[in-house]
């Protein structure tokens, strides 16, 4: 049969102890783990360790609690070995553990700290640093490292207590770059290049003033490059003889556009669908030489509504121009508008008597909406309608 084993040491509590746990893998069910012990470091002989108790139900879980109080401190191995109910024991098996002295814990508070690059100096013996006296402290510190060479170094930090201990010594890489040295220079000349760099101050010298700043603009042919995509690359030189990385930029180099001395003939338009090339409504024009148009088209029959209007012209070589169209709306026509004559009219004095009810007025001029009338009103009427 087999078993599986763990080990605790407890390494703070006075006086030490162990717990072992053991689970048996039994194979034959007449067969039942009847005792068990353990011993430490060296084997004191079958059935002489120190035993533990089991309960002979086929499967065995030991908790136990190990006396560790007389060993010293250090590495130690614990074994365990169970017995059978044939009186077999099985072979020891053992894990390792180690001691550690008891750890004491005094309340002390953090006093000073101290620094140093590189190399240890020795505890107290680095950059001294005040700080507050407290369990927790927070720190800022400025480093003098002006006696640093440039390249990577180590900054570390420890703290002294109120015991007079110090913690071990924290430390982080940086890195001191070199000094850059900075001069004063002017651009005195500039070149360019298509495409493949034929080395500093091989290129094609530009005229330029010299000076910090300069502004430079320059017609170059391009009659030597082939059609297609090229580069462009412009770099610049200073008093120091010193150039500056060649800066490029993407350009295209079309074929040539042969143009004719074409004359237009006419034109024509189409609404919305498009009837085929010479198909549409022709226009005729007189001046060929123009391809500005003014006509009038009429009569316009697109039902009201958005529409495209479409045109295109022809050249004396008969060919066709694309159709450019244009969004146009139709508005409905209006309803026709009735002449309105005016007839008669009535007045009534401070109450209405009624459409058609009051005292009438007749007047010959029946297209006019403006009348002239005399009233003859009562001397004590006061208002008139």
């Amino acid at each position: 049969y087999g078993y599986r084993i763990v080990a605790y040491a407890d390494t703070i509590s006075s006086p030490p102890s162990s717990d072992v746990f053991a689970t048996p893998l039994l194979t034959d069910d007449d067969i039942f783990i009847m005792a068990a012990e353990y011993f430490l470091d060296s084997d004191p002989g079958v059935g002489q360790g120190y035993p533990l108790s089991v309960y002979p139900n086929g499967e065995v879980t030991l908790n136990a609690t190990i006396n560790l109080a007389s060993v010293p401190l250090g590495f130690h191995r614990v074994f365990l070995r169970f017995r059978n109910s044939q009186g077999n024991w099985s072979a020891a098996e053992g894990r390792a553990f180690y001691v550690t002295p008891p750890i004491i814990l005094q309340d002390a508070q953090v006093t000073d700290a101290e620094t140093f690059f590189d190399s240890d100096p020795g505890v107290g013996n680095g950059e001294y640093i005040s700080t507050e006296s407290a369990h927790e402290v927070s720190l800022t510190s400025e480093q003098d490292i002006s006696s640093l060479s440039p390249g990577f170094h180590h900054l570390f930090l420890r703290f002294h207590s109120s015991n007079n201990h110090w913690s071990p010594a924290e430390g982080r890489a940086f890195y001191i770059a070199p000094p850059i040295t900075i001069e004063t220079a002017s651009i005195n000349a500039a070149e360019m290049f298509y495409d493949t760099d034929p080395g500093a101050g091989a290129g094609q010298a530009l005229d330029v003033t010299a000076g910090q700043d300069v502004a430079l603009t320059s017609n170059r042919t391009i009659d030597s490059l082939a059609l297609g995509f090229h580069r462009a690359f412009l770099r610049f030189r200073t008093d120091l003889n010193l150039w500056s990385m060649a800066e490029g930029r993407a350009f295209y180099i079309t074929p040539p556009i042969a143009l004719d001395s074409s004359l237009l003939t006419n034109a024509e338009y189409f609404v919305d669908t498009d009837p085929g090339v010479g198909q549409g409504s022709a226009i005729d024009f007189a001046d060929t030489t123009q391809s500005a148009l003014a006509y009038a088209i009429d009569p316009f029959t697109a039902a009201p509504g958005f529409h495209r209007f479409y045109l295109r012209y022809r050249t004396n070589h008969d060919l066709w121009s694309a159709a450019e169209g244009r969004a146009l709306y139709v508005t409905p026509p209006e309803p026709p508008q009735d002449t309105v004559q005016l007839a008669s009219a009535e007045y009534f004095v401070d109450t209405d008597p009624g459409i058609g009810q009051g005292s009438a007025i007749d007047f010959a001029d029946t297209t006019q909406s403006a009348l002239a009338y005399a009233i003859g009103v009562p001397p004590r009427a006061e208002r008139c309608m």
